[in-house]
């Protein structure tokens, strides 16, 4: 499995594009997971308050739940940031691993929980 190092700099970056609305560059990456780019910016505008960059130190408050059949993959939630306060809109995400050994985060929902 991906080391927590990895899991929290690949966080940080979708966090970041989620927060400048760099929706375009997730799409591309295929980051989006099973979202439509409509989908997640639907998620984002409809929460009250503007999405927003956590310190660095948040990113180290996932939740993750290894596969027991995949090593090499696991799942993670974390909370997002808005008015810069951790809000109750959560992001779920798959930590993947490609055929060339690279990690990614694909989002799987961003819901209230």
């Amino acid at each position: 499995m991906a080391n927590k190092i990895i899991v929290q700099e690949l966080l940080k970056e979708l966090v970041t594009d989620l927060s400048l609305g760099n929706y375009e560059s997730i799409i591309k990456t295929g980051r989006n997971g099973r979202l439509t780019e409509k989908e997640i910016v639907d998620a984002i505008i409809e929460y009250p308050g503007k999405i927003s960059l956590p310190d660095n130190q948040s990113f180290l408050n996932y939740h993750q739940y290894d596969y027991n059949d995949n090593p090499d993959e696991c799942a993670i939630e974390f909370d997002l940031w808005f008015d810069n306060k951790k809000s109750d809109l959560t992001l779920r995400g798959e930590v993947v691993r490609d055929d060339k050994g690279r990690y990614q985060i694909k989002i799987q929902d961003i819901l209230v929980m």
